[in-house]
């Protein structure tokens, strides 16, 4: 079937060691007023400390973005109409981890649309789009320009169209090209001191970025699939770098191994890399044309990950297994069989041997490679709570998991998560 499909992503990206000095004095001598918000858990970070010194005069803002809600989107949109008519604020570089510039990416799209925060807590489904009537466009005033600048590996946040928030307790992906900054900065001087364990979750999750979407979409895209395959192999080989890096020392040693590994692994070359590659799933042409909701495994772990209280890919990674396995099944609405096998290749011929041919049990041996944590056990009742909010937010007609039901998220969690004994009815049964 022949689809006439669109691509753009106009995000500046300016990388390198001594990119956020280069970006800042630009826009500076460009007469920009710049105002700064920062996570406050990076606040002692190299890019952090420079910018305070450098520019003790701008406006700075820090924040501790945990749970970012509705509420938050609009506390810092009226920081920044604050700032805008004190100052002439007209330019913010945000500093922090993805869910701190997520932040800063609805915040100032509700600086030009007042209605945003409404927007985004309105009825049941779990992903938003914004209307094309808010899009940012060159030139336009409604709202200060961004520089993102990410001290974390994996997100992408930086160069993508999407965010994501919390309403009610539970977490929405908002979509809309007036999400995209205008400058994205990754200088390893922000990404300092990040564990390798980080940088390697980071890896993976991009690495899932762009095979998810391949293997949800039905229809073959030569070209978006040469860029995509490709640049699995390039995270693939860069994953098992970091891992090598890490050694495979147990016992006695494992401390001081560990040590020297994680100073190897942080590396700026290696952050630097992770980085650009992370941000290249987005503004490569390897997510083009793909159904936008071809990514089934991230709706379901996104509720895993909160339900349980965890990071994300070690929710992601027992999900995304259970998955493909029903894909390679030939069940479609899960995946398709013709999209998982080229992309299992790739993965097979970049990676170390010992992946195998099936590619559920496949990635759970690269996970277990590359150190990702497990994910805990689940009870039966949080079992449940997950299944029902996520057909609640994705499910039940809406279009990101349309056709899978609740006894499919079920039976899928039951597969996927080590199962834990409820304590009331061990209590019972002893």
């Amino acid at each position: 079937m022949n689809t006439v499909w669109q691509w753009s992503c106009p995000t500046r990206v300016v990388a390198g060691a001594g990119g956020l000095e280069h970006v800042v004095d630009e826009q500076r001598q460009g007469g920009r007023r710049i105002g700064v918000v920062v996570d406050a858990g990076v606040e002692a970070t190299p890019a952090v400390r420079w910018l305070r010194e450098q520019w003790a005069g701008w406006p700075l803002l820090a924040l501790e973005p945990v749970g970012v809600s509705v509420a938050d989107v609009g506390a810092l949109a009226g920081w920044l109409r604050e700032q805008a008519a004190a100052t002439g604020l007209d330019t913010v570089v945000a500093v922090g981890g993805g869910s701190l510039l997520d932040l800063v990416k609805l915040a100032t799209a509700a600086v030009g649309d007042a209605s945003l925060p409404a927007r985004l807590s309105a009825g049941r489904c779990g992903v938003v789009g914004l209307p094309p009537s808010i899009a940012r466009r060159p030139g336009s005033t409604t709202g200060p320009r961004r520089i993102l600048v990410p001290t974390t590996v994996g997100t992408g946040s930086e160069v993508s169209a999407v965010a994501c928030t919390r309403v009610r307790g539970a977490n929405r992906l908002v979509t809309g090209e007036a999400l995209r900054p205008e400058i994205a900065v990754l200088d390893p001087a922000a990404t300092g001191g990040l564990p390798a364990a980080m940088i390697a979750e980071g890896v993976l999750e991009a690495l899932l970025r762009v095979l998810g979407p391949m293997i949800g979409s039905a229809e073959a895209r030569p070209v978006p699939d040469a860029a995509a395959l490709a640049l699995a192999g390039e995270l693939v080989r860069l994953g098992d770098r970091l891992a090598e890096r890490r050694g495979d020392l147990t016992g006695e040693a494992a401390a001081a191994a560990e040590a020297v590994a994680a100073a190897e692994a942080a590396a700026g070359d290696d952050r630097l890399r992770a980085s650009e590659l992370s941000a290249y799933t987005h503004t490569s042409w390897a997510l083009a044309g793909r159904d936008p909701f071809g990514g089934r495994a991230w709706y379901i772990a996104n509720e895993v990950a909160t339900v349980l209280g965890v990071r994300k890919m070690p929710a992601t990674m027992l999900v995304v297994a259970a998955v493909w396995a029903r894909a390679a099944a030939g069940d479609r609405r899960f995946g398709h069989p013709e999209r998982l096998a080229p992309a299992w290749d790739a993965v097979r011929r970049a990676a170390r041997p010992g992946l195998g041919g099936d590619p559920a049990a496949g990635i759970r041996r690269l996970a277990t490679r590359w150190a990702v944590a497990d994910c805990p056990p689940a009870t039966p009742a949080q079992l449940t709570a997950i299944a029902g909010r996520t057909v609640r937010a994705f499910g039940g007609g809406l279009p990101p998991l349309a056709s899978i039901t609740h006894a499919d998220v079920v039976a899928l969690l039951r597969e996927s998560l080590p199962v834990a004994v409820d304590a009331r009815l061990a209590a019972v049964a002893s």
